[in-house]
């Protein structure tokens, strides 16, 4: 994919880090240290279409996400 600038972070101890909804992201981690990670799902209402579109091509195309695509996340869909 072309047309968007890569970035890199490299979090040392007690650092966090926040992703929009839809951003694409992978973690490398240092297999001698420890890591936590936690999720969850942030929604802003200046960016409800695109994580309408989101959603909308995860439903359609759900081998496209290394995450299982529930049900709920057509009640999502329906209720916004």
């Amino acid at each position: 994919y072309t047309g968007t600038k890569l970035r890199y972070i490299i979090l040392n101890p007690g650092q966090t880090t926040y992703f929009e909804p839809g951003t694409i992201h992978f973690v490398f981690r240092h297999p001698m240290h420890q890591t936590v990670m936690l999720g969850g799902h942030v929604l802003q209402w200046s960016r409800v279409d695109s994580w309408m579109k989101i959603v909308l091509n995860q439903l359609r195309f759900p081998n496209t996400t290394n995450e299982d695509v529930l049900p709920t996340a057509a009640v999502y869909v329906e209720t916004v």
